[in-house]
């Protein structure tokens, strides 16, 4: 038996057992005394372990399998999903093994279905969560379906048990055409449109990712020993704020909004459409559909997060990065996106920023601020971790090798070199690895600012009269375009070739971050701190 098959037959079995209790408990406890009752219950679930214990059986329950996995391929699930949504739950999970084996004392299968959810968004962190939950309900909507023909296979309590099977699939059924009749195709699409894809994001700050124990471990504490509230990350640039956001929302799967003003998601009507967005999809929240069209503020928001909450049955959690990115709100009281000052019980947001001359104190009940400091024990351990991580590349370490003290001396060096830093080590490991910097011949920079301004120098060096005539006015669009913008653009608006504005980004390339469009490839800034950098050089 495959493993993938192996894993939906038990499944189908915790299923089974799951509506056998239910069934017998329907059946007797009006019926008999205590003793009694647990006599009967004894005598049908032995009746059924002792029909599943038959080979018979077991080749039925793999046919019955093999028939959910083939629904489930032909089903609307996320193609993503579809193609390799079941190896996902291969691995050892011990939420969804457990999951199994309480199935059938269990009074619901919502466990199981956390687990399910959990697994797949492990194994698929690219995958939207809306898109997960789906793919999880339409999982197990064919696994019960696969079990439908076993009804006249076994004994009387298994078909009792299908019987319980066929109502919930006529619950779930009820439910999804109740939907479907007040929310059309085109409605639906609309609300999707307004989910903001970070996917790419996501999986780009996360690359490398580690440690930052000490911020999860402060974020968890907060969560517990509170009901509701605002955890702050605030720092720097080039601390990691945005990586330790995405890894959240990877690892976790928390609603998210991620705002980037290179990419001119910065307003408030993003931010609340896009938030909104997510939790009705998420937690099929579906009369407030209407409701999203048009919106500007966080009134929506908060009714949105209240019947979350309700529909959850759990906290909710919304991640927001980079508020210090997001459009300044016209009343200067007013808090960034215009975040409401008190949320609802179990609802939690969760912000990064960074420090700025204005500030950005929220404004509200319960907010926790955690400052990320450079040289603070556990960042500059972080800082090592990320350097060490490093060197199991061969090209880093032989790089390593060749420094003079060896690999420790080459990262003492980068760990004092870098202050702290995460972005600076970003650009300078992958610079050491194609051989820019070599000792005794072109020094390690020391801080970020100082790799920038390096390279700054090293490109105004190479040719001056060509860097101010096509360098410095293509970079100084890029610095200051609203959103991605493609070569052609650049060329149109500072009226040079499209040879030398191509020439110029490839030399810019590790400080830009490009995207694919249909009229071709668009480029923005990488990272703030840059920005703020050549504003200072270019003005």
């Amino acid at each position: 038996m495959g493993q993938i098959v192996e894993v939906s037959v038990k499944i189908l079995v915790g299923l089974l057992k799951h509506y056998a209790e239910k069934a017998l408990g329907e059946e007797v406890t009006d019926l008999l005394v205590k003793p009694a009752l647990d006599a009967a219950e004894k005598l049908g679930l032995g009746q059924l372990d002792t029909w599943l214990s038959r080979p018979e059986t077991t080749k039925q329950l793999l046919f019955a399998a093999e028939g959910a996995e083939a629904a489930f391929a032909a089903s609307s699930a996320d193609a993503r999903l579809r193609s390799g949504a079941l190896s996902a739950l291969l691995t050892d999970d011990t939420d969804l093994r457990g999951a199994v084996d309480r199935l059938p004392k269990a009074g619901d299968d919502d466990e199981l279905r956390t687990a399910i959810v959990r697994a797949l968004a492990h194994g698929f962190p690219a995958v939207p969560r809306e898109e997960i939950d789906e793919a999880a309900t339409q999982y197990l909507r064919c696994l019960r379906r696969a079990l439908l023909p076993l009804k006249a296979t076994g004994p009387a309590i298994v078909g009792q048990a299908i019987l319980r099977v066929e109502d919930a699939l006529g619950r779930v059924e009820e439910k999804v055409d109740s939907i479907a009749a007040r929310l059309d195709a085109d409605s639906l699409a609309k609300l999707r449109a307004h989910v903001i894809d970070a996917s790419d994001h996501i999986a780009d700050k996360t690359e490398g990712f580690v440690g930052r124990r000490f911020v999860f471990d402060a974020l968890d504490r907060f969560l517990r020993e509170h009901d509701r509230g605002y955890f702050v990350v605030r720092g720097d640039p080039g601390l990691g704020k945005t990586a330790i956001a995405a890894q959240l929302v990877r690892q976790r799967g928390y609603v998210h909004h991620f705002n980037i003003a290179t990419e001119a998601v910065t307003s408030i009507r993003l931010f609340v459409q896009n938030v909104a967005a997510q939790l009705i999809l998420r937690y099929r929240l579906f009369d407030l559909v209407p409701t999203v069209e048009g919106a500007e503020d966080t009134v929506l928001l908060k009714s949105v997060l209240a019947a979350a909450v309700v529909a959850a049955g759990e906290p909710v959690i919304v991640v927001i990065d980079a508020l210090d990115e997001a459009d300044p709100p016209k009343n200067p009281r007013a808090n960034p996106l215009h975040l409401p000052r008190s949320l609802a019980p179990r609802c939690f947001v969760i912000a990064t920023t960074r420090r700025t001359e204005a500030g950005l104190d929220l404004d509200a009940e319960h907010v926790q601020v955690l400052e990320l400091e450079a040289d603070s024990a556990g960042n500059l351990a972080d800082v090592g971790a990320y350097i060490a991580a490093s060197l199991a590349r061969p090209a880093m370490a032989e790089k390593a090798r060749a420094w003079p003290g060896g690999p420790g001396a080459f990262a003492a060096e980068l760990q004092i070199k870098s202050e702290g830093n995460f972005m600076y080590l970003r650009h300078v490991l992958p610079a050491i690895e194609r051989g820019e910097f070599q000792p005794g011949h072109q020094p390690l920079p020391l801080g970020l600012a100082g790799y920038y301004r390096q390279h700054w120098e090293m490109m105004r060096g190479d040719d001056l009269e060509r860097f101010v005539r096509v360098n410095q006015k293509v970079i100084a669009i890029i610095a200051t375009a609203r959103q991605p913008v493609t070569v052609e653009f650049v060329a149109r608006v500072t009226k040079l070739t499209t040879t030398e504005v191509a020439w110029t980004l490839g030399r810019w390339r590790e400080f830009l971050h490009v995207l694919p469009g249909s009229s071709g490839e668009r480029y923005r800034l990488y990272h703030a701190s840059y920005r703020d950098f050549l504003a200072q050089q270019v003005g």
